[in-house]
């Protein structure tokens, strides 16, 4: 079964499947159906949902896509990626900044906690111009066990000088949320791209919509309206 077919076999149960799988495909001169491709974006889900070192879908105990094949899906990832932060076309999620700006009122020490390797973290913070608003930041590469396992959460409260127990971790993604409630952190999930998954929702300290009501939820736990 070629690496097209176990895709196509995967898309059709509505399972997940790694990011931009089908473009790189494409790309790799497989004869992609052009009715699946684009419709695709619509269906990703987010990196810690399909880290090749950790989740990759399976047909019948075969894996999806053949190691190149993953790599080069990443490559080309990684260099849209670099093309966006060079051409100033990245965005962050509405409420951050009113969010950023509670944190700092109220002298709150927080972190980022990555999957995607330090240096291209780096230079997507930079480009968002937010570089300076954290105190501490993790990389994927910097640990030894990705999410879901709880590595990056615990460098991260161990670089904020943290007990684990009195962090509040927001995440948009099922394993992130699994490794930080496996760190013994409190969790916010804020959905992206898809629902989380009925074990995360249940676990999850709350399970909200926007970053704005995260701002509502953290001033609620700290005996504080948001405003003050």
């Amino acid at each position: 079964m070629s690496a097209l077919s176990r895709a196509l076999a995967i898309w059709a149960t509505g399972r997940p499947i790694p990011v931009n799988l089908f473009a790189t495909l494409a790309e790799q001169g497989y004869d992609v159906p052009a009715e699946i491709v684009v419709p695709h974006t619509m269906r990703q889900v987010t990196d810690d949902d399909c880290d090749p070192d950790r989740v990759t879908p399976t047909v019948s105990g075969t894996s999806l896509v053949p190691s190149e094949v993953l790599a080069e899906m990443y490559a080309v990832k990684d260099r849209r990626m670099r093309e966006a932060i060079a051409q100033g076309r990245l965005t962050v999620k509405p409420g951050l900044w009113r969010l950023l700006d509670w944190l700092d009122k109220h002298a709150v020490p927080r972190a980022v906690a990555s999957s995607t390797y330090r240096e291209l973290v780096l230079k997507k913070l930079s480009a968002a111009r937010l570089l300076d608003r954290f105190h501490a930041i993790v990389g994927g590469d910097e640990v030894a066990h990705g999410k879901p396992a709880p590595d990056i959460f615990l460098e991260a409260a161990r670089r904020l000088s943290a007990p684990p127990n009195r962090c509040v971790v927001l995440e948009d993604s099922d394993n992130g949320a699994r490794a930080a409630l496996s760190a013994g952190m409190r969790v916010i999930v804020i959905p992206d791209l898809k629902l989380p998954a009925a074990d995360v929702q249940q676990s999850a300290w709350r399970v909200l919509t926007s970053l704005e009501e995260a701002i509502q939820a953290l001033g609620q736990a700290r005996g504080s309206a948001p405003g003050r």
